[in-house]
């Protein structure tokens, strides 16, 4: 899984890193998924996969494009004490909690800035599902987000970091 995931992490770190790429990312995620991702006015709600799919300037062919489907899905991910293989995963709800947060920060009623996200990949020899370690910065403080982070600790981060534990290819 992990193989596939690093240019595409590149890539995105490339665009969070400036103003004008979360702008711009900001923009493509709106009129894909809505004002707030969830799917207002007909669109598709926000999912991890759904954004990137079919987003040629991140995933340049079908194959890769369908990879990213199936090892974006929550199936691949560890999913909750209950039941780790088909529960709903954890560590997928915060990736996109922080990305719906980072790319709709300008909407009203917070009127705040798009922050960075900076992602990470890795491989982990025992791994079976993937999984990720979500964390927020309000300067060198580092605040560990979940699912369940509310959105007034998130609004206080100046950025975040996102790194995804892959089993191997």
């Amino acid at each position: 899984m992990a193989g596939g995931w690093q240019d595409l992490a590149d890539s995105l770190n490339d665009s969070f890193s400036t103003d004008q790429g979360r702008k711009d990312l900001s923009r493509d995620f709106k009129n894909k998924h809505g004002p707030k991702g969830d799917g207002a006015g007909g669109k598709k709600p926000y999912k991890f996969g759904h954004f990137m799919h079919r987003h040629e300037s991140y995933l340049k062919s079908q194959k890769e494009q369908s990879r990213f489907l199936m090892d974006s899905g929550s199936r691949h991910w560890g999913g909750d004490v209950n039941d780790p293989v088909r529960g709903h995963p954890g560590s997928l709800q915060a990736i996109e909690k922080v990305v719906v947060h980072s790319l709709t920060n300008d909407e009203p009623p917070r009127r705040g800035q798009l922050k960075q996200i900076t992602f990470s990949v890795q491989t982990d020899a025992t791994a079976t599902v993937a999984s990720a370690s979500v964390n927020g910065f309000k300067g060198a403080n580092k605040t560990p987000i979940d699912a369940s982070t509310s959105d007034a600790v998130l609004d206080t981060q100046d950025r975040f970091t996102i790194d995804i534990i892959c089993p191997p290819a």
